[in-house]
């Protein structure tokens, strides 16, 4: 199983040694860095989720969230954390601050194996073991997600959505499963309307709607 964190230059996560009453008891696959706070996220098998204090090496707070985790992601503002599970298809909203459960979602044909919010918010993305990215406009500050698109074209899994430089609302997407081009697939709205929305957000600049795939 891989495991796929990106950390922001400002952070600095300290890592040691920790007594089983302050950790995981199981496999550890989600892993997400607070985007302003010296704070980090971990999810797994166990069913619990740990904030931790990079600094003070010391739990802020445990959630049983009576499913394993797969991913887990931050929205850029750290209000709002989003799990998915090992159920197909499923993940969870969440406040950061209560811990209260916001909404649950579900979405693919399998489980969805890593997650990724553009920089501005507007924007969330799910890569999925059934070998599709679901994309969502986000609004209502992280209350309400609607899915307006999917892409296809992977061979296999999605295991990573990283972010590359271009673009001013969400940088083009790559992969780390070699795959031929991703292809937007209309869904719920018109094609012209759902094309043009994604073609912004994601700063293609003509033709078939394609995330950059390595």
């Amino acid at each position: 199983m891989q495991c796929f964190c990106q950390v922001p230059h400002h952070h600095h996560l300290h890592f040691l040694s920790l007594s089983p009453s302050q950790g995981h008891t199981e496999e550890v696959c989600a892993l997400a860095t607070h985007p302003t706070q010296n704070q980090f996220l971990t999810a797994g098998y166990d069913k619990a989720v740990h904030l931790w204090d990079s600094m003070a090496h010391l739990v802020v707070w445990s959630k049983d969230i009576g499913e394993s985790a797969q991913a887990a992601s931050f929205s850029p503002d750290g209000s709002i954390i989003i799990i998915s599970t090992t159920t197909v298809g499923r993940w969870i909203v969440f406040d950061a601050t209560t811990r209260q459960l916001i909404s649950i979602h579900s979405d693919g044909a399998d489980v969805i194996e890593c997650i990724k919010f553009s920089p501005d918010g507007r924007y969330l993305a799910f890569g999925s073991r059934d070998n599709n990215i679901y994309i969502y406009l986000v609004s209502e500050e992280y209350r309400k997600f609607n899915r307006i698109g999917r892409c296809s074209g992977h061979s296999a899994y999605i295991t990573h959505i990283g972010k590359s430089i271009e673009g001013p609302l969400f940088p083009q997407i790559s992969l780390t499963a070699t795959c031929s081009p991703l292809h937007f697939l209309q869904t719920g709205t018109s094609a012209t309307r759902t094309y043009s929305r994604l073609r912004r957000a994601m700063s293609i600049s003509s033709g078939t709607p394609q995330f950059a795939g390595s």
